[in-house]
């Protein structure tokens, strides 16, 4: 599994991008951290939880865009992790 956290604009919140190769998904997760966990608004954003549910990376890259800084070499770095993660 890749993991890569990113930037967030509200430091109060975790972002969180990669592959995850069991699921066969990429998946991205904005967290919240002035919420408790078990709290409705601690998870803001969570996609990539089902098997096969985002295959191309722009799409995780496109649900935390208004979340955090994006480095330019975000998109050709989850598909090398896809690639070489079976």
């Amino acid at each position: 599994m890749s993991r890569h956290d990113l930037q967030p604009f509200d430091p109060t919140y975790d972002i969180v991008v990669g592959w995850d190769p069991p699921m066969h998904t990429f998946f991205a997760q904005v967290l919240d951290t002035k919420a408790d966990e078990a709290h409705a608004n601690y998870e803001v954003l969570w996609i990539g939880t089902s098997h096969g549910e985002v295959l191309d990376p722009a799409a995780v890259i496109a649900a935390v865009r208004p979340f955090a800084t994006i480095p330019d070499d975000l998109c050709r770095t989850l598909q090398v992790d896809r690639m070489t993660q079976a």
